[in-house]
């Protein structure tokens, strides 16, 4: 295995751990100082798989390319790296079923009045910061222009699950009939499935 396939499995593995935690219910306690933290750890790995795969933190080669902010990789290693990307993208996109699963059930405890506003509101805050850390995981990993059509629909599925958790909390904090807050826990069970289709890579 070559250093730079060693070097993306290490620093997907541990954004993937990074992004999701060890899966324990955090209620109450997720703020966007976990995002924060979240990108201080990425920006770190990136850094780190910069110098694995270039000898540098700092230069673009003219061997490289980047796309958006993710980190560079000499392109050279496109195919050889697919499968590696199919995998941890795979991995990311199932911690989604999850979610999904949470927000539905909140969301229906609510509507039942079987759940306080206050516990409603942290298991939608929870699922937001969640949704945007696997974003965020996904949308840093160093993924070469030849592979980028591949995953542009997974990426932009991620995105608007994380746009769509995020109207969860806007949602129920409105003052409405909650409606806002009904559309918001649909289109996040439809971007669900739309991660989950969009990662059959094939």
């Amino acid at each position: 295995m070559s250093l730079t396939r060693v070097a993306i499995m290490t620093v997907a593995l541990a954004l993937m751990a990074g992004a999701c935690g060890d899966g324990t219910d955090t209620s109450g306690g997720a703020t966007d100082e976990t995002v924060r933290e979240l990108q201080s750890e990425i920006n770190r790995l990136k850094a780190a798989l910069d110098l694995a795969t270039t000898g540098t933190t700092s230069a673009t080669l003219a061997t490289e390319t980047t796309l958006g902010t993710g980190t560079t990789v000499p392109t050279a290693g496109a195919t050889e790296l697919l499968p590696i990307f199919d995998e941890v993208l795979t991995a990311l996109a199932e911690r989604t079923n999850e979610l999904g699963a949470r927000a539905t059930q909140a969301n229906t405890a609510w509507e039942n009045q079987a759940s306080t506003y206050e516990a409603t509101h942290a298991v939608f805050t929870d699922v937001k910061v969640q949704a945007l850390a696997l974003s965020l995981a996904a949308a840093e990993l160093p993924i070469p222009p030849e592979l980028q059509l591949r995953y542009e629909g997974l990426l932009t599925a991620f995105q608007e699950l994380a746009d769509s958790a995020a109207s969860l909390v806007t949602g129920l904090e409105a003052p409405d009939d909650g409606t806002l807050r009904k559309a918001a826990a649909d289109r996040v069970s439809r971007w669900v499935i739309a991660v989950q289709d969009a990662a059959e890579f094939g």
